[in-house]
């Protein structure tokens, strides 16, 4: 079970072995519809409800399941680039040569928009604290962001696959890994969602960092020297339209 975190918590208590799913006949499941660098991460989620230890009753949420696959030279940053690493959709040889150079990389962020009221209990993964947006006043929509402190940059999440962790990122998390948003009063994706391309989705984005030589001292670096842009795969998920699994025996 989760334990229980209420808003404004600033550090988050780490998951414990998995989640109970309390009534998984009603759980909407969501899949990547990524607007850029899709290649960079894979983000999957669950509307359900979870038991949270000390709260009576299950809470609704959705549960982010994150994984790393940014680990391979640029390659996997070609399909679909941020316009800020392209033209016309092709990443640039520039922007690929650093991306390729600057790897492997670490996912030190996450967020997701949701609807006011959402985040009274949240959940991450040891070391990632959560912030607020403020609410936008059009949507009545907030972002909730889930951050490592970069000054101690332990926990990032990584590709398994990537060799040799620049050893500045102690304590390597590798995906899949979860983030548990609750939300206040269930949730009806064509209802509670603007519509987003053709069907209603979750606004999500992630930043990454990665190590890099300063005079002879390894720091942790979060933007580019050629472009000073952020490395931030980011889009959304959206409904799959399929039946939801039975609930356990």
């Amino acid at each position: 079970m989760f334990k229980k975190v209420r808003l404004g918590t600033v550090f988050l208590l780490a998951l414990l072995f998995g989640v109970v799913y309390t009534e998984q006949a009603s759980a909407q499941s969501f899949g990547e519809d990524l607007g850029n660098f899709p290649d960079a991460i894979e983000v999957s989620a669950e509307f359900t409800t979870v038991m949270i230890d000390g709260v009576p009753d299950p809470v609704p949420g959705f549960i982010f399941h994150l994984t790393n696959t940014s680990y391979g030279g640029h390659s996997s940053f070609d399909n679909d680039p941020d316009g800020d690493f392209a033209v016309r959709d092709v990443l640039t040889p520039t922007a690929g040569n650093a991306i390729a150079a600057a790897q492997p990389f670490g996912i030190y962020s996450f967020g997701a928009m949701l609807p006011e009221g959402s985040g009274e209990f949240t959940l991450a993964p040891d070391g990632f604290a959560v912030h607020f947006d403020p609410l936008d006043s059009v949507t009545n929509m907030r972002e909730i962001n889930f951050a490592i402190n970069l000054k101690n940059p332990s926990g990032l999440i990584f590709d398994a696959n990537a060799p040799l962790i620049p050893g500045i990122f102690t304590n390597p998390q590798f995906g899949p890994v979860d983030f548990f948003i609750s939300t206040p009063n269930g949730f009806d994706p064509n209802i509670d969602l603007p519509q987003v391309r053709n069907d209603p989705g979750i606004d999500i984005s992630t930043q990454m960092a990665w190590a890099e030589m300063k005079s002879g001292v390894q720091i942790v670096q979060t933007k580019f020297k050629f472009n000073g842009r952020r490395l931030r795969p980011r889009g959304e998920i959206i409904a799959i339209d399929q039946p939801p699994p039975p609930p356990p025996a």
